[in-house]
């Protein structure tokens, strides 16, 4: 037994799970191995074994400070610790702590803690700042089976609790101190059968062996609940923890209410385990579930050697019913039924032997597995056959550590045999889409079913409008190669005229499979009607621009078929916003490339405003017409005014002279758009170097002939001095002002 489920932990954990694993568990086999060197036919605890706790359900040690822990804790759920130092055993290995669910640490009484040797959880994870944990934590599944697991320790704590009290072991509880004696003589296994109320009622308890090496086994099977609060624990002659066993296969609830230092392995496997006035434990835990715990662990492996479970399973097995080669589902399997045994694990194997081989001495035509969780039904899987005769089944169980093997089932017996009939193949056919459009790609799709791997040809014949019987020369025929049953499609065909079109397709069938159709003319699933094409147009204008540039308008033809005939582009002026009124602008354009893009003629218009355009596809015999919509987005073209020009004004005085005579100024226009306006003349007096008020002589003087000279009135001067003119232009609809020129600028002096 110890062989076989090592290896399956291995393989089914190591391989599976993590590298890391393998280190872990071989580490853990390799120290059981030497604890029990030379020991054969002994019961293994599986997993258990490598630790201080093992739940199959929640651990929950929360306290307000002082408990420890040395040894690995795993708990198929979750994981919760609190006021608590946990640290590994001697030569354990990593992580200290297994939670199939949650690990919560340091939330519970907020006493915090500390984790030596890291976690592994599979829900989720939250550690409080005074909660300390040394090494990985590792967010995976447990790296086994807790399921499995209890199933085998569960087996184990009822197969042990069958053992009868060995002859010369006795059970005695003092009337007056209250003391429970358990005396055992026996060279290897004692067993004792202790009895709840003795349990209940012992103050402290006595276990005295007396040869070396010896194994206690004490079964308590007489309650389903246990409160117990022995005040002492003693252990005399060769009885040491690593050979005693406290079973426990009934008990639903333990609870041990007082601080005995207790000693050896606990195996409750359906009980929920309590604990109040840290109770000390030096050895292992086994139980359903620990929702609290204030228990003192310290890990003493149990080294002893109790007798395995083994047990005969039965097996029988029942094949599919026949079926008929091609036809939907056909396929065949088989049920092997396991029954009996010692909660059975292994491999269930299924070979299937094909027709003209009534003995199964030929190689299987197909085989599968299935892994064995105790008595039960297992399925194959499902076999599809490609041949007719008879097939028969033969199904055998490996065994295991547990269990002795069963089987092979017997060659050709009746519930072992199926008959697989000869296929009769079927054909149907549908066009993809009924209504399709001129100048579409066509086709037909044939479905091929219930034949024997079908080889052949599937031939495809098409018949044009006019043809409702199909009895003229198709117009497309064309045979297609046949590989297997489904879906097969004929190559396209692009007809050129709209009206009705009519597939017809067969089957050719060949030497393992009748042939199929010809499927009938005018079938509404074999019709395709070709209506004209429904072209798109899209369109887009041309930029934005000024009065003065031109615009202009492309469309694009597409989905049309072969499309012909003329785009005719339309513009609308301002204030037209439905394009109602006559256009300012039309041209045509022959559609000479099919589907394409097409440009309109250059337009140039005099006003600004937001033009529109609108363009229309004729259409032709093949395609209905199209055209967009008045305002559609991207046909509108914003003409603006042209920006203002910046003219430049610079001016030259004229020469000095006498007080008393006249001088003028003469100013220069330059860089104007046609400018209008007037321009104005200031002259300031001697001493007014500024150029400020009052001025002493101004004229103003239009713009008629755009850019040049022009000549201001002539002025006076009557005192001598330095005289200074200052020129501005006033601008106008077309032109930005200019000037006004500087005050002492050279030449107006």
């Amino acid at each position: 037994m110890p062989t076989v489920r090592r290896a399956r932990l291995v393989s089914g954990i190591g391989v599976i799970v993590l590298v890391g694993c393998l280190v872990v568990i071989a580490t853990s086999l390799a120290r059981r191995e030497a604890a029990r060197a030379g020991e054969a036919g002994c019961a293994d605890l599986g997993n258990a074994a490598d630790f201080v706790v093992f739940s199959d359900g929640a651990f929950n040690s929360s306290q307000a400070s002082g408990t420890s822990i040395s040894g690995r804790i795993a708990a198929a759920g979750g994981v919760t610790l609190d006021g608590i130092s946990v640290s590994p055993a001697a030569g354990d290995s990593t992580p200290t702590v297994i939670a199939g669910g949650d690990f919560v640490a340091g939330r519970t009484t907020g006493h915090g803690g500390t984790l030596s040797g890291g976690v592994r959880y599979g829900g989720s994870i939250d550690v409080a700042p005074n909660f300390t944990v040394d090494g990985e934590r590792t967010h995976a599944p447990p790296p086994f089976s807790f399921v499995s697991e209890f199933g085998d320790l569960t087996a184990l704590s009822k197969s042990w609790a069958t053992i009868g009290q060995t002859q010369d072991a006795t059970v005695t509880l003092d009337p007056n101190s209250k003391a429970l004696q358990l005396t055992g003589k026996g060279s290897r296994l004692n067993v004792f059968s202790v009895s709840a109320a003795d349990l209940n009622a012992a103050a402290g308890i006595v276990i005295d062996l007396s040869q070396p090496d010896a194994t206690a086994l004490i079964n308590i099977t007489s309650a389903a609940q246990l409160t117990i609060a022995p005040q002492y624990m003693d252990l005399l002659g060769s009885a040491n923890a690593q050979r005693l066993v406290w079973n426990l296969p009934n008990a639903t609830a333990l609870a041990v209410t007082h601080g005995v230092s207790w000693k050896g392995l606990i195996l409750a496997p359906n009980a929920t385990a309590t604990s109040n006035n840290r109770p000390q434990l030096s050895g292992q835990l086994i139980a359903n579930t620990v929702p609290t715990s204030d228990w003192v662990l310290s890990y003493v492996p149990f080294t002893g050697c109790l007798p395995p479970v083994t047990g005969s399973p039965d097996l029988s097995s029942t094949a599919s019913g026949s079926v008929r080669l091609g036809t939907a589902g056909a396929s065949v399997s088989d049920v092997a039924h396991l029954s009996g045994g010692v909660t059975p694990t292994g491999t269930i194997a299924f070979k299937l032997y094909g027709p003209n081989d009534g003995q199964c001495t030929r190689a299987p035509v197909f085989s599968s597995t299935s892994t064995a969780t105790g008595a039960g039904h297992y399925g194959s899987e499902s076999f599809a056959p490609q041949s007719a005769g008879t097939y028969r089944w033969v199904v055998d169980y490996s065994g295991d550590s547990n269990n002795s093997a069963a089987g092979p089932t017997a060659c050709g017996a009746d519930s072992e045999t199926v008959r697989v009939s000869r296929a009769i193949t079927a054909l149907s056919t549908r066009v993809p889409d009924a209504i399709e459009q001129a100048g579409s790609e066509i086709y037909d799709t044939a479905n091929l079913t219930d034949g024997v791997s079908p080889a052949g040809t599937l031939t495809f014949k098409l018949y044009g409008p006019g043809d409702a019987g199909c009895t003229q020369t198709p117009i497309f025929d064309r045979a297609v190669a046949v590989a297997g049953n489904g879906l097969h499609n004929s190559p396209g065909f692009t007809p050129h005229a709209a009206g009705t079109y009519r597939w017809v397709a067969s089957y050719s069938g060949n030497q393992d499979n009748r042939p199929a159709g010809p499927t009938r003319c005018g079938d509404s699933r074999e019709t395709v009607t070709l209506r004209k094409a429904r072209p798109a147009i899209a369109t887009e204008a041309s930029a934005a621009t000024a009065v003065g540039g031109q615009v202009s308008d492309t469309a694009t033809l597409s989905n049309g078929s072969a499309p012909s005939g003329t785009v005719t582009f339309s513009l609308y002026g301002p204030g037209d916003a439905r394009c109602s009124a006559r256009p300012v602008h039309t041209s045509t354009v022959a559609v000479s490339n099919g589907n394409d893009t097409y440009s309109s003629d250059q337009f140039r218009p005099a006003s600004i405003g937001l033009y529109r355009w609108v363009a229309r596809y004729s259409g032709d015999g093949n395609n209905t017409s199209a055209a967009t919509g008045c305002g559609d987005l991207g046909e509108n073209v914003n003409v603006r005014r042209p920006p203002p020009a910046r003219p430049s004004i610079s001016s030259t005085a004229s020469a000095g002279v006498p007080a008393g005579q006249l001088v003028h100024d003469t100013a220069h226009l330059t860089g104007g758009s046609d400018p209008t306006g007037a321009i104005s003349f200031r002259v300031y007096g001697p001493a007014n170097r500024g150029c400020r008020l009052p001025l002493a002589g101004f004229s103003v003087v239009s713009v008629a002939h755009g850019n040049g000279d022009y000549r201001s009135a002539s002025f006076r001067p009557r005192a001598p001095g330095v005289y200074r003119w200052v020129v501005r232009y006033s601008g106008d609809r077309g032109n930005r002002p200019a000037g006004p020129t500087a005050c002492t600028a050279a030449g107006e002096e």
